[in-house]
C-alpha cells in the first residue's frame, strides 16, 4: 500500500527531468561515503535486479555511449583488473552481433580502425617481429 502511494505522489509531483536530478544527487550523496570494494560489490548484488524486465538490447548501446563519453569513467573501467577479460570475453560477441548491421563502407572502415589498434600502430606497444607474426596470422584468414 505505501510503496503504490509513495509512487503515485512521486510520478505526481516530478516530471522525468527531476527524477534524473534527484537520483543523481542521491547517488553522489549515497555512494560519496561508500569504498570502491563496496560499491562493486553492491552493483554485483544489484544489477540482476535492476536489469529484471529491461530490454538490455536496446539499453546497451546507449548505456555505452554514455560511458564512453564521460572521459573519468573509461579511466576508472580501464584501471579495473577484470576489465581486459572481460573485453576479450565480450568484443569478439559484440562484434558478431553489430559487424552484419553496419554498410559494407562503414564496415570496412571499422575492421581498418580496428585493426590499427590491435597491431598497436597508434601506441606502437608492439615490437616489429610481433607485428609480422600478427600480419602473417590475418593473411591467412
Amino acid at each position: 500500500m505505501m510503496n503504490k502511494f509513495m509512487e503515485k505522489m512521486m510520478n505526481n509531483m516530478m516530471s522525468g527531468q527531476n527524477k534524473e536530478e534527484m537520483m543523481s544527487k542521491m547517488m553522489e550523496n549515497f555512494f560519496g561515503s561508500m569504498s570502491q570494494e563496496d560499491k562493486q560489490q553492491m552493483m554485483e548484488n544489484m544489477m540482476s535486479k535492476m536489469m529484471s524486465g529491461s530490454n538490455m538490447i536496446s539499453m546497451m548501446p546507449k548505456m555505452m555511449m554514455n560511458m564512453m563519453g564521460e572521459s573519468n569513467c573509461m579511466d576508472k573501467m580501464s584501471n579495473m583488473p577484470m576489465m581486459p577479460e572481460m573485453a576479450q570475453k565480450m568484443m569478439p560477441k559484440c562484434l558478431k552481433m553489430i559487424l552484419p548491421k553496419i554498410e559494407q563502407e562503414e564496415r570496412e572502415n571499422f575492421i581498418m580502425v580496428m585493426t590499427k589498434i590491435l597491431l598497436n600502430k597508434e601506441t606502437g606497444e608492439l615490437t616489429e617481429e610481433n607485428k609480422a607474426k600478427i600480419k602473417d596470422m590475418l593473411s591467412s584468414i
